[in-house]
């Protein structure tokens, strides 16, 4: 039996998706409402927000910390995906 192994969608092959889905919607909408969820309802660090986001630490704070709080990380993503499977999350749906 083969284990399933998510790879990356890139930007590009997600904005495809978005306008199938909806010409106007923007791939930004999905990393603001999940900074929105995040800072509304759980309580992780900024670090660890930023992490999830993909952020880039600049300056001094980003040239001494080299690791990117992997474990922190997947706690946060895990209660993100725990929200999107619940049923308070409307699906979108394709119109033409």
């Amino acid at each position: 039996m083969t284990v399933y192994e998510a790879k990356p969608l890139g930007f590009a092959r997600f904005r495809c998706v978005c306008n199938r889905i909806h010409p106007d919607l923007a791939v930004h909408v999905f990393r603001s409402c999940f900074s929105d969820r995040v800072g509304d309802c759980t309580d992780p660090s900024e670090e660890t927000r930023g992490f999830a986001l993909a952020h880039v630490q600049r300056g001094v704070a980003g040239a001494y910390r080299h690791r990117t709080a992997v474990e922190k990380r997947r706690v946060l993503l895990q209660a993100w995906a725990d929200n999107c499977n619940g049923s308070g999350v409307i699906p979108l749906k394709r119109t033409a």
